[in-house]
């Protein structure tokens, strides 16, 4: 054989196991593309489901989304508030226990160590929410973490913030309010507390603690 048709040949199989490994690529691209858009549509089922209340299924297909694509955030994220609306506080932070965490993956971990009374720990998530990108809720969170501290000037300023974010959310002007109970500066509170009945008037407790707060006398709680 001439070293020209050796040449050639060799050429030939080279172009071939190129174009088998561009193939082999092109068709692993092709399957990571198809899990990613899989992911995405059973990410949308699952927010849909929770939004009806139906948190069983919203879990079941969640965690199908996040198997397909482990790196996503969203179905993440949203799994983890499924889970602390069906009070599953463990493993939310379970699930949410990522290298990567963004502003909201943290705010919800620090919500579900909150609850179970893992104060250090929700401080830190809370804190590492705020660092990434501020946001009312991880306020809020610090304030109801300074309240348990009994920090109360801190709970209130982190309150405030949490307020000057998010003036439509009643929850915040009544949790300043029940704090400004603490410290006996119960116009404070009231005012806090007919702001909250503002933004929702049919809310029993927000009423409830804003009476108490009138008929106060003395250095009492809100409950």
């Amino acid at each position: 054989m001439k070293i020209s048709q050796i040449i050639k040949t060799s050429l030939g199989i080279a172009s071939l196991f190129i174009f088998g490994l561009l193939f082999e690529r092109a068709l692993k691209l092709t399957d990571n593309k198809d899990a990613v858009e899989k992911s995405r549509i059973l990410y949308l089922k699952g927010s849909q489901a929770a939004e009806k209340g139906d948190y069983d299924e919203a879990v079941e297909i969640l965690s199908k989304s996040i198997k397909l694509d482990s790196t996503g955030i969203e179905p993440r994220n949203c799994l983890g508030r499924v889970l602390l609306h069906m009070e599953r506080y463990g493993e939310a932070v379970e699930k949410l226990n990522v290298k990567t965490a963004d502003s909201e993956t943290l705010k919800i971990r620090g919500d579900a160590y909150f609850a179970l009374e893992n104060y250090s720990a929700a401080f830190a998530d809370y804190s590492g929410s705020l660092k990434i990108s501020p946001n009312a809720d991880a306020y809020a969170g610090l304030g109801n973490i300074f309240v348990k501290m009994s920090n109360i000037p801190e709970a209130i300023n982190n309150y405030t913030k949490a307020i000057e974010m998010e003036s439509g959310c009643a929850d915040y002007y009544f949790l300043r309010g029940k704090t400004f109970c603490l410290q006996g500066k119960y116009d404070e509170a009231i005012n806090d507390f007919d702001k909250a009945l503002i933004l929702d008037p049919d809310n029993v407790l927000y009423r409830q603690n804003r009476d108490f707060a009138l008929s106060l006398n003395g250095p009492q709680v809100c409950d």
